[in-house]
């Protein structure tokens, strides 16, 4: 949840501000970017401290469970945790967002 409601939609609101998609003639929910609420530094770090939080939670989740089954730190949920943070960015950002391209969904 934090992961989603945090990193998710603060970023994808990052995004679209930098991309200039969220301009005043927009429709549905507001975007704290363009309300001017965030300043787009302010939103990306937001962003970026909900998903590194969450990255260290479910890492840690990891190891507990790791630990009291006998198995080694499970290398399948850090492969998971390390591409779920590559998709959270590459969904609305760089410069071939995935969510544009039909592999976000």
């Amino acid at each position: 949840m934090l992961d989603r409601t945090g990193h998710g939609s603060l970023y994808n609101d990052y995004s679209y501000f930098i991309k200039g998609a969220d301009t005043d003639s927009c429709v549905g929910h507001a975007r704290a970017t363009q309300k001017g609420w965030l300043s787009p530094k302010e939103t990306f770090m937001g962003s970026a401290f909900c998903l590194g939080l969450a990255s260290v939670l479910g890492l840690y989740l990891t190891s507990l469970v790791s630990s009291t089954t006998s198995i080694d730190f499970d290398c399948y949920m850090v492969f998971v945790t390390v591409s779920s943070v590559f998709n959270a960015f590459c969904y609305t950002g760089g410069e071939y967002p995935l969510g544009y391209i039909g592999l976000g969904n």
